[in-house]
Parts: structure tokens; C-alpha cells; sequence
């Protein structure tokens, strides 16, 4: 009598991801130096890493750019079990209001961490990674400066209100966070202004 040696394998997605997580350890790691020195993995690199072994342990990747519950433009990383369909789901959500370059690069670097964070993995090269992180803050403080300087310039009000409003002394240069306080402030007077309130 012939028997069909053949298992048919019941591991749980989070099963799956523990096999990926074994067989990679806990960071991706490159041997080359990419731009400004940096020896973290590019995305390439990860998704080389990372898919031969998802799929060896029936688990597909997807990473598409979607709009979520809350109706928020997202990067995300869909892991998901090939043989039940099981998910699990790592998104960020996605700045839209820069340039054409600047969100192509969002979209690498939250594909890319989006990725290693919905399979747990650390990126190597963590320092140069911290190096990475500031550049793009200020990018960004910078991006949130101009915005607010056009906001201020000819607006209803000036920058020294501004400031006082949200509790930032004028005489320092306000950090990414205080920026946007500051912004989101002078967006609310403009859109008072705009729709006659007092």
C-alpha cells in the first residue's frame, strides 16, 4: 500500500516569520559602503535578504502604497502566509506635500524599514542609519521653515506672535517639532482669517 509521505505544513504566520527570523538573525547586514559612507542595507539589499527565505517558509511580501481605514496615504509592507492567507500589516504613514524626489526617497526608506520592522528585524549599520534619520529631519525642518515663512510672510500674523502663541522664545531657532507647532498655529489663524472669524 503506497502512503503519501508528503506533511502538510500547519505553521501559524507567526510560526513562518520566527522560521525567517532564525534563519536571518536579528539584522540585516551589508558588506558594502553605500553614499555618504553608510553601511546599513539598501532596500535592495533587504528584499534580497529577506524574500529567498520568506518564500522558502511559504510567506509572500507585498509592499504597496494604500490608503488605510483612517483614509491616510501609507507605505506598508503586507507579509502574509501563502497557504491561509494570514497577514500582518507595517505601515508609515506617507508625507505627500514635497517635491517628486523627496517622497520617491520616503517611499524607499519606509519600504525598507517597513519591512524590517514587520519581521523584526534590525537594519545593520544602526549609527549610520541615525545619520540617515537626521539628514531626512532636516530635510524636512527645512521643507516646514519655507512653508512657514510664506505662512507668515503677508499673513495675519507675524512670526513673534507665532511663536509666543504656542510657548517658543523668539530668540532661538525652533527645532522640527517646535516648527510644526508653530505651523499648524498659523495655519489655524490663516484659516480663521480666511473664513471671517474673529
Amino acid at each position: 500500500m503506497a502512503t503519501n509521505s508528503t506533511k502538510k505544513d500547519e505553521r501559524t504566520l507567526a510560526e513562518r516569520i520566527g522560521a525567517v527570523q532564525a534563519a536571518l538573525g536579528p539584522e540585516v547586514k551589508t558588506d558594502s559602503v553605500g553614499g555618504r559612507g553608510n553601511t546599513y542595507p539598501s532596500l535592495r539589499q533587504a528584499l534580497d535578504t529577506v524574500i529567498a527565505t520568506c518564500v522558502q517558509e511559504g510567506i509572500t511580501i507585498t509592499q504597496p502604497i494604500r490608503t488605510n481605514e483612517g483614509g491616510v496615504v501609507t507605505v506598508s509592507t503586507v507579509v502574509k502566509d501563502a497557504a491561509t492567507g494570514e497577514q500582518e500589516i507595517s505601515e508609515i504613514p506617507l508625507p505627500l506635500d514635497g517635491r517628486p524626489q523627496e517622497i520617491g526617497s520616503a517611499i524607499t526608506y519606509y519600504r525598507r524599514f517597513t519591512l524590517l520592522a514587520a519581521l523584526a528585524l534590525a537594519p545593520g549599520g544602526a549609527v549610520e542609519d541615525d545619520a540617515e534619520a537626521a539628514e531626512i529631519a532636516a530635510a524636512e525642518l527645512q521643507r516646514l521653515r519655507a512653508k512657514l515663512k510664506k505662512a507668515v510672510t503677508g499673513g495675519p500674523v507675524s512670526w513673534s506672535q507665532a511663536t509666543r502663541a504656542v510657548g517658543i522664545s523668539t530668540d532661538k531657532i525652533p527645532n522640527l517639532e517646535q516648527t510644526q507647532k508653530i505651523l499648524e498655529w498659523v495655519e489655524a489663524q490663516i484659516a480663521k482669517a480666511d473664513g471671517g472669524e474673529a
